[in-house]
């Protein structure tokens, strides 16, 4: 059953529509099970072929203050920017990392 998106995490996501694009497009079609917004700042969850865990930061220090809320269950992570990428792995084992390019169409 898809969540309903509440105002305040579509504000969250309007703010930068091109940041955002990925995490608007998984909430549109799969299930989302939960979002917490700590001011400009984010964290969805969802799940497709594996729980999923999204994070809207504004920057690398609205990233820190997410940081606690992402927990050991928290097993597969979009990371969008290259900053987070130390902090999430630090003390896990990868088992996958995908990198990939964002294209932006306009038209």
């Amino acid at each position: 059953m898809k969540r309903e998106i509440g105002k305040d995490l579509k504000a969250l996501l309007e703010q930068n529509t091109i940041r955002n694009a990925n995490i608007d497009y998984f909430i549109k079609h799969y299930e989302m099970t939960g979002y917490e917004i700590m001011g400009n700042n984010g964290i969805v969850r969802g799940i497709s072929d594996h729980k999923w865990v999204f994070i809207l930061a504004e920057d690398e220090n609205g990233f820190k203050e997410l940081l606690p809320r992402i927990t050991c269950e928290d097993r597969h992570v979009s990371v969008i920017e290259p900053y987070m990428t130390p902090y999430l792995i630090n003390g896990w084992e990868v088992e996958m990392d995908l990198s990939c390019m964002r294209m932006i169409l306009s038209g």
